[in-house]
């Protein structure tokens, strides 16, 4: 078993919100994507050859 380092572990729980949202809403994109201020900035490493602060489009923005 490999531990998953931090970053990784920011990716995965944004893309788990995408399978929670299109569980839920019958397969629809979500319009807004909300995370803890160190989780956003994990994955905008992670995502560094994507747009920060967005993942398939979608904005992920601080949770307040």
């Amino acid at each position: 078993m490999t531990d998953e380092s931090p970053i990784h572990i920011a990716h995965k729980r944004v893309c788990q919100a995408f399978l929670r949202h299109w569980k839920a809403h019958d397969n629809a994109y979500p319009k807004l994507i909300k995370r803890p201020p160190e989780a956003l900035r994990q994955f905008n490493i992670v995502n560094s050859l994507g747009k920060p602060n967005e993942l398939w489009g979608v904005p992920i923005e601080i949770a307040q």
